[in-house]
């Protein structure tokens, strides 16, 4: 950490950190020339499970994010994750390792710009 990464001339996302605490991730990033209203919709920010299909809309969790100051965010996720597979509700812990950070959803052209991995 940082992770930077550009996503378009004059835009850039930075993963400053990733933490556990408790049972939730916390991720702080600044964002440099992307509008604050890209984080609050569908197609912001999103978390997709590696270990699912891409076209799978269950592989996303879109990430609700809090305004720090100066361009930074903070995003809580919780390590439990559930889905609906089969009629069925499954719920199961968040691999971390197989976790990537997005920017886009399922429906729209993605770039992940950092494994999740607590041990860095």
């Amino acid at each position: 950490m940082p992770i930077d990464v550009s996503i378009g001339k004059g835009k850039k996302v930075t993963v400053n950190s990733i933490s556990q605490k408790n049972d939730q991730l916390e991720i702080i990033f600044t964002a440099k020339g992307i509008p604050l209203y890209t984080f609050g919709f569908e197609g912001g920010i999103s978390i997709y499970d590696k270990s699912m299909d891409k076209k799978d809309k269950e592989a996303y969790d879109i990430i609700r994010m809090n305004v720090l100051s100066n361009n930074r965010y903070k995003a809580i996720i919780p390590i439990k994750r559930g889905i609906n597979k089969n009629d069925k509700f499954i719920e199961y812990d968040r691999d971390i390792n197989k976790a990537f950070i997005c920017i886009g959803n399922y429906d729209e052209m993605y770039k992940e710009i950092g494994k999740i991995d607590l041990k860095k």
